[in-house]
């Protein structure tokens, strides 16, 4: 009777210990495809530059595949509103889903968007925005992220951005309100007051200083379809102001 109980055990044992193996061996390779496909995050260059400089249209359109699945990108610009009529925005839409709406206000998107297999990043002009804003959208609509400032006690705005091995990589400069004028004269009569350039700038401020930093790149990673990391400075990418304006050849 111990015998046939013994063996009953150790049948008992080896098959709860099968199971939890299986299951091991299932959830390894099931978040292995999972880190696979989202390490092989394929994007998709969109470029509406010539729709955007031409004024005629007033739509974009562009198709891209991505592992066989088709995606349509279709830009509609700001619509101009007349006398007494609410302003229309520009908007946007994947595969007819609408992802910016023209209720938001936005100016105008960025000439370059990326699409992946799910999200789309995109850069906007709008309101109150010095540069541009970034967003980060799934197909269903869903804001996934919104980068606007890179750092805020630096006052480091994005000024840019690309996708770079499953990364999203911003270029951030400091954000300088001018104070300085500089008076030109055009003719012996006419006078033309315009914004210090960034040497001039620098020369007259007492508030900008050489060792601020001006620009740095910042980067996010993709950790799957849906998700994206922190944003990080990349170590070694920082220019100081006085740096900058050295490159650019200022007298400094």
């Amino acid at each position: 009777m111990s015998i046939k109980n013994d063996k009953t055990a150790i049948l008992i044992i080896t098959f709860i210990l099968f199971a939890i193996s299986l299951i091991g061996v299932l959830i390894f390779y099931i978040s292995s495809d999972y880190k696979t496909n989202d390490n092989k995050n394929i994007s998709k260059l969109v470029d509406f530059t010539d729709c955007q400089n031409n004024d005629n249209l007033s739509k974009c359109t562009k198709e891209k595949y991505i592992d066989n699945k088709k995606i349509n990108i279709r830009y509609e610009k700001m619509k101009i509103a007349f006398a007494g009529e609410k302003p229309i925005g520009a908007s946007l839409y994947i595969n007819d889903k609408e992802i910016i709406s023209p209720d938001d206000g936005i100016f105008r998107i960025d000439n370059l968007l990326y699409v992946t297999k799910n999200t789309i990043l995109l850069g906007t002009y709008e309101p109150n925005v010095k540069n541009i804003k970034v967003y980060v959208y799934d197909f269903h609509g869903n804001q996934l992220s919104e980068v606007y400032e890179l750092d805020k006690d630096r006052g480091i705005l994005v000024k840019g951005y690309r996708f770079e091995k499953n990364k999203i990589i911003f270029t951030g400069t400091k954000y300088i309100v001018s104070k300085s004028v500089i008076l030109h004269q055009q003719s012996d009569n006419k006078y033309v007051i315009k914004n210090a350039d960034l040497c001039q700038e620098f020369l007259a401020s007492d508030n900008l200083n050489g060792s601020d930093m001006y620009t740095a790149e910042y980067e996010m990673e993709y950790l799957s379809y849906n998700k994206l990391g922190k944003l990080k400075l990349i170590p070694g990418s920082e220019q100081t102001v006085l740096e900058y304006l050295k490159s650019i050849g200022c007298n400094v």
